[in-house]
């Protein structure tokens, strides 16, 4: 069994064919390994410019002073305005203006005065925050 599958020897044939497939392969022009486009994406001898850092530092001052100037809190300093809109409070939000009222300004204005006892008389405090529906309690008696 070890005789089967031991190889046979090489004839010296077979080295000197191999040896000139060496000589051929040097001979043959190289490939390029890179794939195409590798390195030059902007195109041929395109070359980086080196940027100024004070050149950049400004462009940037100049963005952030735009963004700013779009901003609600722009010119307040230490100041930020949350200009999200939050969804949990939109339901508590009104959305169409009451009848008895012409305009936002009155509704605004109706709803800005300070509705507690320190600054109103107690009849004027009462008036206010009573209900507009009164019931009155009842007794109920169970008949058997």
């Amino acid at each position: 069994f070890c005789q089967m599958m031991r190889r046979p020897p090489r004839s010296t044939q077979s080295r000197s064919s191999a040896a000139s497939d060496v000589y051929k392969r040097q001979e043959l022009p190289e490939e390029k390994t890179a794939l195409k486009g590798w390195g030059d994406w902007a195109g041929p001898n395109i070359v980086n410019k080196p940027v100024d850092p004070e050149v950049e530092k400004r462009l940037k001052e100049l963005r952030i002073e735009g963004l700013k100037k779009k901003r609600k809190d722009g010119q307040l300093d230490n100041v930020i305005v949350n200009e999200s809109r939050n969804k949990y409070v939109t339901k508590y939000l009104v959305q169409d203006l009451p009848h008895q009222y012409q305009n936002t300004q009155q509704y605004d204005f109706m709803n800005s005065r300070p509705l507690g006892p320190e600054w109103n008389t107690l009849n004027e405090f009462t008036n206010m925050t009573k209900p507009k529906v009164s019931t009155k309690a009842v007794s109920y008696t169970h008949l058997r």
